[in-house]
C-alpha cells in the first residue's frame, strides 16, 4: 500500500500537494481539485453529446492559462448564435451533469462570437465587463433558464503573475467531437493526475493560499514554496 511517506519520495506529486486534495460541495455535489486525466475523460465523454456540433466551444479561466494549476473548475464557453434555446439548456445540462459525474466542476456559459471576448486579451492590465448567456439552476441544480449575466474579468488577477491565454478552441462549429489537438493541449498541461488525490498532505489548506517557507510538512518532510508558480522542491526525505 502506497503511504504518505512513498508519495512524499515522488518530486511530481510534492509540487500539487498543497491544493490537489481542495474540495467544495454545491448542489449536493462534492468537486474536486481539476486533475488532467479527469478533464480529458470528461471532455471525451461530451463528443458527441446532442446539438454539440451546432456550436464551437472555447476553453477560457484559469486552465487556459499560463498557471492552469491550482484551479476548481473548468470554464468553458459556446459561440455561435443560440439556434434552439431549449437546446442550449440541454446542452448545457449535458456538460454539468456529466462533470457532476466526475466531481468535476463545469462553468460553461454562450456568446453569440467568440470574438467579443478577444479585446480583453490584447492588454494584461484591461479590466472589462462582458454579457455572457449563463444558466439558471433550480433548488436541485437542474438548469431550467439562459439569462444575460455582466462579468467584470481581467487578463491578470490581482496579485497573481500568470496571464491568461486567449480563448483556446476545443471544438469548433460543425464538428460532433473534441478535437485532437485540443486533447493533446491538455495533456501537455501543468496539472496532477487524479491518482494523487487522497493522501492529504496538507489539509485545511484554502484555495490560493501560500504555506510558510519554512513549514515542516507531515512526516518531517521539508517543502519550499516557489510563491510566483506554486512549485515545491523535496529538500530531504527520511
Amino acid at each position: 500500500m502506497t503511504t504518505l511517506a512513498d508519495m512524499l519520495q515522488n518530486p511530481d506529486y510534492v509540487k500539487y500537494a498543497q491544493f490537489i486534495d481542495c474540495s467544495f460541495t454545491s448542489f449536493g455535489v462534492s468537486y474536486r481539485c481539476v486533475t488532467k486525466d479527469v478533464v480529458n475523460n470528461f471532455l471525451m465523454d461530451i463528443s458527441g453529446s446532442e446539438h454539440f456540433d451546432k456550436y464551437g466551444l472555447y476553453l477560457v479561466g484559469r486552465m487556459n492559462s499560463a498557471e492552469p494549476y491550482p484551479t476548481m473548475d473548468i470554464d468553458l464557453v459556446f459561440d455561435q448564435p443560440i439556434q434552439e434555446k431549449q437546446e442550449m439548456i440541454d446542452l448545457m445540462q449535458t456538460l454539468r451533469t456529466k462533470g457532476d459525474e466526475r466531481n468535476l466542476r463545469v462553468d460553461v456559459k454562450h456568446v453569440d462570437n467568440i470574438t467579443y471576448l478577444l479585446d480583453m486579451y490584447d492588454d494584461v492590465s484591461k479590466e472589462g465587463t462582458k454579457i455572457f448567456n449563463q444558466a439558471l439552476r433550480d433548488t436541485s441544480g437542474v438548469i431550467y433558464d439562459i439569462s444575460g449575466v455582466s462579468r467584470t474579468f481581467s487578463v491578470r488577477k490581482g496579485r497573481r503573475t500568470f496571464d491568461y491565454y486567449i480563448p483556446r478552441l476545443m471544438s469548433a462549429a460543425g464538428s460532433s467531437i473534441i478535437d485532437a489537438s485540443a486533447l493533446e493541449y491538455v495533456s501537455n498541461m501543468e496539472l496532477p493526475s487524479s491518482t494523487y488525490i487522497g493522501y492529504n498532505c496538507f489539509e485545511g489548506v484554502g484555495r490560493d493560499e501560500h504555506i510558510d517557507a519554512s513549514a515542516s510538512a507531515v512526516e518531517a518532510s521539508l517543502k519550499v514554496i516557489d510563491a510566483s508558480n506554486h512549485v515545491y522542491e523535496v529538500l530531504d526525505v527520511v
